[in-house]
C-alpha cells in the first residue's frame, strides 16, 4: 500500500493557506487599525487550519507507522524521524530570530522579556506559559505535535490488536476531564489534557478507517465536514462562541476536519481525486500538447 495520499498532500495545502489568511488578518488588524474595511477580517476563522494540520498528523503517523505497531523495535527510527522533521528547522528559525533580536535588525522592543530557562523550553519544545515563546510564538502548536509523537511511542510498544482500545480510552478520559474538572494552571497538564489532543485522536481513528478500508460515502462526508467547517467559521466572525477556549475549537473545526479527511482519503481510493487536481492534470497536458 502506498504511503503518498495526495490528497492528504492537497489538504496540507489547504490548512497552510488558512494559517497564513489567518495571520494576515492579525496583521492588517495590527498595521491599519482604523481601516474602513479590513479585507481579511472576514478569513479570521483561518486558525481553524492549525486544527485541521492536527488532524492530519494524528493520521499520517497512524497511516505510515500502522504496520509498526506492538514494535518496539521500531522506535528509535520513529523517534530519529519526528525528531528531524521538527527540530532542526526549528532550531534555525530560532537562531536566526535571536540573532536579529540581539543585533537590533528591526524588531529589537518587539518581544518581551523570556528569562533564560524560559528559552531553553522553547528550543525543547516543553510546555510553558505561551509569553515564554516569544521569539517564535506559533511554536506552541509544535508543542503539541511533540507530545503526541511522544504519547504515540506508547501505542508502538503496546500490543497491535489494543490500539484502538487505548485510542478510545485516551479518548473518554480527555473528554471527561474537560467536561468536570476546571482549567489546570500547570502549563504541562494543560498541554497533555488540553482538548486539542482530541484532534490527533480523531487523526489516528481514520488512519485505522483507512488503512482497512472502511470507507463509507466519502462524498457525504466532505459535505458534512465543509458545511460543519462554515458553520465554525461563520460563529468565529459573529464572535456567537469563544474561540479562545480550546473544546470549542474541537468542535468547530476539529471534528468536521476529520469528515474532511476521512471524505478526501475515501474518495482517493475509489479513484476520484479532488477536482483541482483534475484539474491541474489537465491543464499541464493542455500546455505540453501546445508546445
Amino acid at each position: 500500500m502506498t504511503n503518498k495520499l495526495y490528497n492528504i498532500q492537497a489538504l496540507r495545502g489547504v490548512a497552510v493557506l488558512l494559517v497564513v489568511l489567518y495571520h494576515l488578518c492579525c496583521a492588517e488588524a495590527k498595521l491599519w487599525p482604523h481601516a474602513d474595511f479590513k479585507y481579511f477580517s472576514l478569513l479570521k476563522f483561518g486558525f481553524g487550519g492549525v486544527d485541521l494540520f492536527f488532524v492530519i498528523s494524528g493520521f499520517i503517523i497512524t497511516f505510515v507507522n500502522y504496520d509498526s505497531l506492538g514494535n518496539p523495535k521500531a522506535i528509535p527510527s520513529y523517534l530519529e524521524k519526528r525528531f528531524l522533521r521538527i527540530f532542526p528547522l526549528y532550531w534555525l528559525v530560532f537562531g536566526f530570530i535571536a540573532v536579529t533580536i540581539h543585533y537590533e535588525v528591526g524588531v529589537h522592543g518587539s518581544v518581551e522579556y523570556v528569562p533564560f530557562f524560559g528559552h531553553i523550553k522553547a528550543l525543547l519544545l516543553l510546555p510553558q506559559n505561551s509569553t515564554n515563546y516569544a521569539l517564535v510564538p506559533v511554536a506552541w502548536s509544535l508543542v503539541y505535535e511533540v507530545i503526541f509523537y511522544a504519547a504515540f511511542c506508547i501505542f508502538i510498544v503496546s500490543p497491535a490488536n489494543r490500539f484502538m482500545q487505548l485510542l478510545i480510552i485516551w479518548l473518554i478520559v480527555l473528554v471527561g476531564l474537560n467536561l468536570t474538572v476546571d482549567p489546570m494552571e500547570s502549563p504541562t497538564l494543560t498541554v497533555l489534557f488540553s482538548p486539542l489532543n482530541i484532534e490527533f485522536i480523531l487523526g489516528c481513528l481514520s488512519g485505522v478507517l483507512v488503512r482497512k478500508r472502511i470507507l463509507v460515502k466519502p462524498i457525504l462526508a466532505i459535505v458534512i465536514g465543509l458545511l460543519w467547517f462554515g458553520v465554525g467559521a461563520f460563529a468565529n466572525a459573529s464572535n456567537f462562541a469563544n474561540f479562545d477556549l480550546y473544546l470549542t475549537r474541537l468542535i468547530a473545526f476539529g471534528c468536521p476536519s476529520f469528515l474532511i479527511l476521512y471524505g478526501c482519503c475515501g474518495l482517493e481510493f475509489h479513484d476520484n481525486f479532488f477536482y483541482c487536481q483534475l484539474v491541474f492534470k489537465n491543464l499541464v497536458t493542455h500546455r505540453i500538447q501546445s508546445t
